[in-house]
C-alpha cells in the first residue's frame, strides 16, 4: 500500500509518517508546503515532496499510484480565512484524485462533494458529509 500524507511536517503528519515508514509494510511520501522541515525526512529515510494546491495538473501526477491520502494540513492564513482555504485546499486534493476515489464508497455511491461550497448536498445518512 502507498499512502500521501498532506501536511507531513505536522505532528500529526510526521508522527504517521513515522509509524508507517517503521511499523508497517507501507510506502508513505509526505507532501509540505515548505522545505525547512526536509532534515526531519532525510533523517528517517521517509519521500516528501513540496506540494502546491493552486497547481492542480502537479497534484494530479503527486496523487498518481497512491492508495489513500492522509490530510494532516491546516492552512497558514489568517483567522477570518481559514475556513474558505480549508475548502480551496479540499476542493483542490479531491479534484485531483483520481475518479474512482471521488465517490462515496458506502451505500450511496454518489459523488462526495458535488460542490466545494456545498457538502451537504450528499444524501441524507451519507457518512460522508
Amino acid at each position: 500500500m502507498r499512502i500521501g500524507i498532506i501536511g507531513g511536517s505536522s505532528q500529526v503528519g510526521s508522527s504517521l509518517a513515522l509509524y508507517f515508514k517503521h511499523f508497517s509494510n507501507t510506502d508513505v511520501v509526505c507532501f509540505v508546503r515548505s522545505t525547512y522541515s526536509t532534515i526531519f525526512f532525510e533523517l528517517f529515510d521517509i519521500a516528501f515532496d513540496k506540494i502546491d494546491f493552486n497547481d492542480s495538473e502537479k497534484l494530479q501526477q503527486q496523487f498518481q499510484g497512491l492508495d489513500a491520502v492522509i490530510d494532516c494540513s491546516y492552512p497558514a492564513v489568517q483567522l477570518y480565512d481559514i475556513l474558505p482555504a480549508i475548502r480551496r485546499n479540499l476542493n483542490a486534493i479531491i479534484t485531483a484524485m483520481p475518479e474512482s476515489a471521488r465517490t462515496c464508497p458506502g451505500f450511496c455511491e454518489l459523488p462526495i462533494f458535488t460542490s466545494p461550497s456545498s457538502p451537504s448536498a450528499a444524501p441524507r445518512g451519507c457518512w460522508a458529509r
